[in-house]
């Protein structure tokens, strides 16, 4: 007996001393002399739940409470290790025993309300959060989960407001930012949103989508090239196909019709590695903003001469060969515009002689391929015009 008690005050100093493997060490030895000791498999789940070991600590405390079921702190300490398990109805229910036999303190209300957040009953979690409140009006993780709930079941302003009060208790936390940036521009008020993003930005400068999402307010607030600066920013730090496709937008609509084609070229050669269910109709909607964009861009430089406005970026070879060029490229649109789709693609096979990566000649003769019906011609041009990655 002696023997049990020495091994009970030391596992507790282990605990204190945050020692918990030997904890749990001190502990076994315990169990093996009083296997009949709710304490101690209630001790040395808190030491396997220290050490990360969930479901051993659930073990534990399923056996501590078999053993004694009135023990408020038993349920409640059950309750974390359900819910790192993502037992979130099971933590729920455990929350609720630990509160009915007195456990009425700000963290197990909070944490009820958290699990409930996460299965979705935002009710219920906003109720939480606010006796949470009511215990200690200084968390402000209390006001951000609540503002999290509000948001998630309709009441932006309310959210805004759970917000502000979480930032005004802690400036630093990115997350608490981000959601107030993301709630005023729910709330349009995007200025307010401009201003989150960028203190944001300040205080976590790797974070890549306070770039993202401040650029796409940028777009809205009309101004594409800050947008353009965001993205270049949000690509350097995650390059992803949404992305490259916003920019591309962002360059189209500023005119640079070169650099939004090459974004759009590259958000499917990231496509293409990805396991994405949806590629298909993502990159069919790219490749019809390509061909529009290239398009529209001809029409617009018409007047000087499309070959003559795009000379500069073409290899030296055709740079040499730009009279040439020109006459080919005008004689295939001259068709191309007939429907004469064999006489254009002759004259697009002679323009690529000219210049090999001059991605615009195969995008036209691969539509004319398919507008011909000629599938697989078409496919394999469409590549070559990706390959190219010239615009």
């Amino acid at each position: 007996m002696i023997q049990f008690v020495l091994l009970m005050q030391k596992s507790k100093s282990y605990l204190e001393r945050e020692e918990y493997q030997n904890a749990f060490e001190s502990l076994t030895s315990a169990i093996e002399l009083r296997s009949g000791c709710a304490a101690a498999y209630y001790l040395r789940g808190e030491a396997l739940k220290q050490l990360e070991l969930y479901p051993e600590a659930l073990a534990d405390l399923d056996r501590a409470i078999a053993l004694e079921s009135e023990e408020e702190d038993y349920y409640n300490l059950r309750s974390e290790v359900k819910a790192q398990l993502q037992d979130y109805a099971g933590a729920i229910l455990d929350c609720d025993r630990a509160i009915d036999l007195g456990h009425q303190e700000v963290n197990t209300y909070f944490r009820r309300g958290y699990n409930h957040w996460l299965l979705n009953n935002y009710q219920e979690a906003i109720a939480d959060c606010t006796q949470a409140i009511a215990l200690n009006s200084n968390l402000p993780s209390l006001y951000f989960v609540r503002g999290r709930a509000k948001q998630a079941s309709g009441d932006d302003s309310g959210a805004l407001a759970d917000f502000n009060r979480a930032i005004e208790l802690d400036a630093t936390d990115i997350e608490y930012l981000f959601s107030r940036a993301y709630t005023y521009h729910k709330l349009n008020d995007r200025e307010k949103a401009v201003q989150d993003y960028t203190e944001l930005i300040r205080l976590a400068p790797q974070f890549f989508p306070a770039y993202l999402n401040r650029g796409h307010t940028f777009v809205e607030l009309g101004k594409p090239e800050e947008a353009i600066a965001d993205y270049t920013k949000a690509i350097a730090l995650q390059p992803e196909v949404g992305i490259y496709q916003s920019r591309g937008k962002a360059y189209a609509e500023i005119g640079q019709s070169d650099k939004a084609i090459a974004d759009w070229q590259r958000a499917i050669e990231i496509l293409r590695q990805q396991d994405d269910p949806n590629a298909s109709a993502i990159e069919s909607k790219l490749l019809t903003s390509i061909e529009a964009e290239s398009v529209k861009a001809r029409e617009k430089d018409n007047s000087n001469s499309w070959v003559g406005g795009i000379s500069k970026k073409l290899g030296s070879l055709f740079a040499n060969n730009l009279a040439k060029a020109q006459e080919y490229f005008d004689l295939a649109l001259n068709a191309f515009e007939q429907k004469d789709y064999p006489v254009a693609i002759s004259y697009l096979d002679k323009l690529i002689k000219l210049d090999s990566a001059m991605a615009e000649a195969y995008l036209y003769r691969g539509h004319c391929y398919k507008v011909a019906r000629e599938v697989q011609n078409s496919v394999h041009l469409w590549q070559r015009c990706r390959a190219t990655r010239h615009f």
